[in-house]
């Protein structure tokens, strides 16, 4: 019976770890309010990750795949492709997702002209950025010649 029940711990922690990520708003969101000059994500969100992907909103299955450069199964449940209140954010290593979560675009849009990117561990620094119009404010990478 305790190996039964082992297993099953086992399980229903295999299935969390494939769904969201539900610190990881609060995470992001209080590095990006405590770093006006940009929050170094790469030391704000734990994990093996190796780099961060950022999906706009409506964006296909195939193209997540093809980014990330191997099938991933949450992009699907993510729902992503429907969605036009959030931005996918996909903390992965060369071939698995190591956390993920949708941030909502009212918090900060993260959401690029070219509208997918991915940046290297190292590089994972943003800031947040409020229009002056009142507008959805922008989040969006420091690059090293801006530091």
């Amino acid at each position: 019976v305790v190996g039964g029940i082992g297993l099953i711990a086992m399980v229903a922690l295999a299935a969390c770890a494939s769904g969201p990520d539900e610190t990881l708003v609060f995470t992001i969101e209080q590095a990006l309010a405590t770093s006006p000059n940009g929050a170094a994500l790469h030391r704000s969100v734990p994990g093996a990750w190796e780099r961060l992907c950022v999906f706009r909103p409506y964006t296909p299955v195939v193209r997540v795949d093809s980014v990330l450069g191997f099938s991933w199964r949450g992009a699907e449940s993510s729902g992503i492709e429907s969605r036009d209140d959030s931005t996918l954010l996909v903390f992965a290593t060369a071939d698995d997702v190591d956390r993920w979560g949708l941030f909502p675009r009212e918090k900060g849009d993260f959401t690029a002209p070219e509208g997918t990117y991915c940046v290297e561990r190292g590089d994972a620094v943003f800031q947040l950025r409020q229009p002056i119009d009142g507008s959805m404010p922008w989040v969006g990478p420091v690059t090293r010649d801006s530091l």
